[in-house]
């Protein structure tokens, strides 16, 4: 297998790509990506009042649904409640997710590597990437520690929370994202692959 060579524009559509792919991966369930974006932006405030907003109304939404039913309530109107209190919740989690998108995009606009290139070239022993004039980092596969492949791209995780971006347009060929993904499973880190959702 040859070295590869890869390259594109780190621009904030790539940011929330990432992290949207990041939080799918971390996803033990279906994803809630609205909240897991707050943690990922560090925004803990936000994730864990939102949390604490989707379970209060998920418990309450029981509770009285519960109860009404008890009562002898129309189950078509206890029905009709708690879709509007779901709906509610997640009115709330889409429009934190369109705040912490908001709030990403203005600090990004910020960064030093914002909209340029970011190159890499990769081997069956080393990673190599960088931003001209910015960073340059040559690193085992092995001190990675994990490799999550996602249907547009790979994300190699430095640490639990940290990791790199390196979509598959990335690269020339077909025959390059084979060969990578061949380095990263030969390599003996983990390496996990997850299915596509919609964002």
């Amino acid at each position: 297998m040859d070295n590869h060579r890869a390259a594109y524009r780190w621009t904030i559509e790539e940011l929330d790509t990432s992290m949207r792919r990041h939080m799918r991966a971390k996803a033990k369930i279906i994803p809630l990506d609205d909240l897991l974006l707050a943690v990922a932006l560090n925004d803990a405030e936000v994730a864990q009042g939102l949390s604490s907003v989707m379970l209060v109304t998920a418990v309450a939404s029981i509770v009285y649904l519960l109860s009404s039913l008890r009562d002898g309530e129309d189950p078509h109107r206890i029905s009709c409640l708690f879709i509007l209190m779901l709906a509610v919740s997640w009115g709330v989690g889409m429009a934190r997710s369109a705040l912490a998108l908001r709030r990403a995009s203005r600090e990004f606009s910020q960064s030093p590597g914002a909209d340029q290139m970011v190159e890499w070239e990769l081997s069956a022993t080393e990673v190599k990437f960088y931003q001209r004039g910015l960073f340059y980092t040559a690193q085992s596969w092995k001190n990675f520690v994990k490799v999550v492949e996602a249907e547009d791209g790979f994300l190699l995780y430095t640490h639990e929370r940290i990791f790199h971006w390196l979509p598959f347009r990335a690269f020339e060929t077909t025959q390059a994202i084979d060969d990578v993904r061949a380095f990263a499973q030969a390599s003996g880190v983990p390496f996990k692959k997850i299915g596509a959702v919609s964002t």
